[in-house]
């Protein structure tokens, strides 16, 4: 299992995912705005498949565990819902688990302050997201994973280079 934190940035806008102000509380409507390095934008992908901040106490949410298209993505105290569960797919896109709709930013806007929802998965760059100099974690090796997104490797603590 690798667990991973960092800033998640969108491929076709070139923002962050992130809490408007870092304010983190039940309902607030996840955006895109520019990448800051602020807590609010500083995620952790744990071993339940949830992205969390502010310490794992809040996750990336589809609000009111909604499954149709449009459906706002919010932050919500982690609960352990299908609802708060991501999977990371190859080409980038950020799939719900509940859903099995992908993370897009609304009308695929590159505008800050866009919201975030799910939509039906395309091949659009609004829908692919990247880490960006992420540490990661290797549960299995115990190694800890810097990734170097020029290259899509990792450096491994122990060994040097290894493959993305």
């Amino acid at each position: 299992m690798l667990f991973r934190s960092g800033q998640i940035v969108g491929t076709g806008s070139g923002d962050c995912i992130g809490i408007p102000s870092s304010v983190f509380t039940n309902g607030s409507n996840e955006q895109i705005n520019a990448c800051s390095g602020d807590g609010g934008q500083e995620w952790t992908y744990n071993g339940q498949g949830e992205l969390t901040v502010d310490g794992g106490a809040y996750c990336l949410d589809v609000k009111g565990q909604g499954t149709t298209a449009g459906t706002i993505v919010d932050l919500y105290t982690c609960n352990g819902g299908e609802n708060q569960e991501w999977s990371f797919s190859v080409g980038g896109t950020l799939v719900g688990v509940q859903s099995g709709l992908c993370l897009s930013p609304a009308d695929s806007g590159t505008a800050n302050g866009t919201q975030l929802e799910i939509e039906g998965c395309t091949d659009s760059s609004s829908q692919q997201w990247q880490w960006a100099n992420d540490v990661a974690f290797q549960a299995t090796t115990g190694h800890l994973l810097i990734y170097n997104p020029q290259n899509n490797s990792h450096i491994d603590s122990n060994l040097g280079m290894a493959p993305g």
